[in-house]
């Protein structure tokens, strides 16, 4: 029998984990490392174990494509489009201090690197 651990916490296959065992060869993946999976992780086999820690390190973010002044006419739509330099990082639009949502007028889509948000309808206040 066999085990793997994080700290003194028994790890189940889960969305986070995946344990795979092929013969002699155990094999414990960590799907989209975070840095609160940074720990020591263990792998217990009968009465033998060996360890190893995970250090996980940032990533250096950059917008290769910032955000543009946009001007439309009352009614138009209109659309700011961002890039950047890592795929999948998940983002927050915000109006001055408010976080938006999808909605009726609002839309929002996330392409790799890409980030957009749409404002249909446009009003002087917007």
């Amino acid at each position: 029998t066999f085990r793997w651990l994080k700290g003194t916490e028994e790890i189940k296959p889960s969305d986070k984990f995946e344990i795979l065992a092929e013969g002699t060869k155990h094999a414990l993946v960590v799907k989209q490392a975070a840095f609160d999976d940074e720990a020591k992780y263990m792998f217990e086999a009968e009465e033998k174990r060996t360890s190893g820690k995970l250090i996980i390190q940032g990533i250096r973010l950059e917008f290769t494509k910032p955000l543009e002044d946009q001007t439309v006419k009352e009614r138009e739509t209109a659309e700011f489009v961002t890039e950047l330099s890592h795929d999948n990082i998940p983002v927050v639009w915000y109006k001055n201090d408010t976080r938006l949502h999808p909605s009726r007028t609002v839309s929002m889509k996330d392409e790799g690197k890409v980030h957009s948000i749409m404002f249909k309808d446009v009003t002087i206040d917007d």
